[in-house]
Parts: C-alpha cells; sequence; structure tokens
C-alpha cells in the first residue's frame, strides 16, 4: 500500500498535483465547460478525504487533516465500500452468504433498515419471515432504540405503521416478485429493474445495485466505468464544477440524466492525472465520481456559508466512518 501521505505536505502537494495549466489539452472538447479552479478542489476533495481515512485506519490521533472544513463536517468516504454500514454489510451478510438464494433480496433487507444493530438482531434473511421482521423492528421503536438509519431519509407514506410498510408493503412484495437479475445485466437495467416498486424510487434502487456490483449478479456488468445514478447532491456538484447556480427549487432538475452522466464521464476520464498515488485507481469507478460530486457540493457549501451540515464528532469506537 502507498505510504499514507504527511498532513502537513499532502494539502501543499495535492495543490500542486492538481495544477491545470490555462490552456490544458485534457479539457477541450467536454461537453461541461468545468471551471480549473472548481476542478482543483474537486480533485483536492479526492485527495484529502482518502487521505484522512489512510490516516484513521494507521491509528493516527485525531485530527486528520489540517484543513478546517474537513477535519469539523462529516463527509462520507471517496469509495463507499469503507463506510462503516457497508463495511458490515459486507463482512456479515454479502460475502459470507455470497452464494445464498436470498442474497439479492438481502441486500434490499440491509438498505431498507441500513441500521447494523436492527440487522445483527434481525439476521440474514436465510429464510423469509416479515412477520419477524416487522415484530424487530417494532420492538426496538417501542423500547426507544433506534431501528432505521438516521443517515438518509426513508419514509413511511404507504400506509399504516412503518414497521409494517417496511416488511410487508416494500420488501414482502419485492420477494414476492423479485427483480428478474440476468448474466451480463448492465448496473443501468438492473437499477430499472428496482426503480419504481413500493419503496424503491432511484436513491434506493441505486444502494441495493451499488451493493450486487459486488457480488456474483453485477460484478461483471458492462457499464460499471460508464453509468452512474446522478442524484440531486452529484447534479448540484457538477453544477458548482461549471460555477453555476445551485440555489431554487429546480436548479437541480434542469439537468438532464444524460447531461449528468456525460459530465461524471469526462472527470472519471481524467482522475489518473489529478489523483496522488494514494489513491487506489482500480477503485475509481462511476459510483465513485457520483459519490464525491455529491460530497464535493457539502465542501463547498461549507465553504460559502450555505446552510447547515452536519459536525464531525469521532467515535470512542475507533470505527473508521
Amino acid at each position: 500500500m502507498p505510504p499514507v501521505p504527511n498532513q502537513r505536505t499532502s494539502t501543499l502537494a495535492f495543490t500542486m498535483r492538481v495544477c491545470i495549466p490555462r490552456h490544458d489539452p485534457r479539457l477541450r472538447g467536454m461537453s461541461m465547460k468545468f471551471q480549473k479552479s472548481l476542478l482543483k478542489k474537486f480533485f483536492y476533495f479526492i485527495n484529502e478525504r482518502h487521505a484522512i481515512y489512510l490516516r484513521r485506519a494507521a491509528g493516527e490521533p485525531y485530527p486528520w487533516t489540517k484543513d478546517p472544513i474537513l477535519q469539523k463536517h462529516r463527509f462520507c468516504n471517496v469509495f463507499r465500500e469503507l463506510d462503516k454500514v457497508t463495511v458490515w454489510i459486507r463482512k456479515n451478510w454479502r460475502e459470507p452468504y455470497a452464494d445464498h438464494k436470498n442474497l439479492a433480496f438481502s441486500m434490499a433487507v440491509a438498505r431498507q433498515i441500513n441500521l447494523p444493530a436492527t440487522l445483527k438482531e434481525f439476521g440474514f434473511p436465510k429464510r423469509w419471515n416479515p412477520e419477524r421482521l416487522m415484530h424487530v423492528l417494532a420492538d426496538r421503536m417501542e423500547r426507544g432504540k433506534r431501528a432505521y438509519t438516521g443517515a438518509y431519509m426513508l419514509t413511511g407514506t404507504l400506509g399504516g405503521p412503518k414497521p409494517l410498510q417496511t416488511a410487508f408493503k416494500i420488501l414482502d412484495s419485492l420477494y414476492r416478485d423479485p427483480p428478474k437479475l440476468v448474466p451480463g445485466m448492465s448496473l443501468e437495467e438492473a437499477f430499472n429493474e428496482y426503480k419504481g416498486r413500493p419503496g424503491f424510487g432511484p436513491f434506493m434502487s441505486y444502494e441495493v445495485v451499488t451493493d450486487l456490483r459486488y457480488t456474483r449478479y453485477l460484478s461483471n456488468a458492462p457499464d460499471i466505468m460508464t453509468w452512474a445514478n446522478a442524484g440531486p447532491g452529484a447534479k448540484r456538484g457538477l453544477l458548482r464544477l461549471q460555477g453555476l447556480q445551485v440555489r431554487g427549487p429546480d436548479a437541480v432538475y434542469r439537468m438532464p440524466n444524460d447531461e449528468a452522466l456525460e459530465g461524471m464521464r469526462e472527470l472519471l476520464k481524467m482522475v489518473p492525472d489529478f489523483v496522488g498515488d494514494h489513491v487506489p485507481l482500480k477503485d475509481m469507478d462511476m459510483r465513485a465520481i457520483e459519490h464525491s460530486t455529491c460530497e464535493f457540493d457539502k465542501m463547498m457549501r461549507a465553504l460559502n456559508g450555505e446552510g447547515v451540515l452536519e459536525r464531525f464528532r469521532p467515535q470512542k469506537d475507533g470505527s473508521l466512518m
């Protein structure tokens, strides 16, 4: 593994590495008119955020960066596979049950709840029992314990108590009529198999498909390096990279999905030239770019004093969130 960048020199080194000449030929012919100064900030974020992960993993004490924004606010890892909940799902469900018939379904269960404590209590669904899941969720809520993640919005809009919605109206419905996952299928095709089902909008569908990308179902998908689902945060990041307006209720919705996709592809092509040796190029795919444009938007909000971001508090358990 490459050496962990030193805090005292890494920020300057990355800034120099990401020097973009005024008439850089690599920027010619791009469909998006990225501003060089903002591209520099984008690749700085990727470099420094992954360096923070490596310093923390190496056992260095907090803070793991001298950057005041990255030090004070919570940002996801560049690579989703390194985030705390994904690590738990991978180690406890995805890898141990890699050949199980319910593996694909289990990824939907995992992401609809997205809280390791609840997933551990319920256990991998070797035999699907919606009644038991509903009981586990309701019981945790009655005991005053969290049943669902707080990391992203999980709405209960299908009628009835939320545990009933999750267990029966969403997951049991999916189990009885599963998506058709076939050999050679693309990520986008799998995404469309989930999208539109009860409880599966674009965000949730993309989360499940991203997990399946590391399983027998989609590990050889032909569009790993060419497709990602750009959510509102990623689109805001792409707008910011062009110096465009991101305020207003419909700003991100004016960007067509195919335009966002092309912008992310262009950023991915630039990665080898503008990331440090400590960032593994083999893991830089379209999901990492989509993830990073969303987090870049958060960083720029903090820099510009726009809204309130979640503060970072080091975990006492030493976890690498």
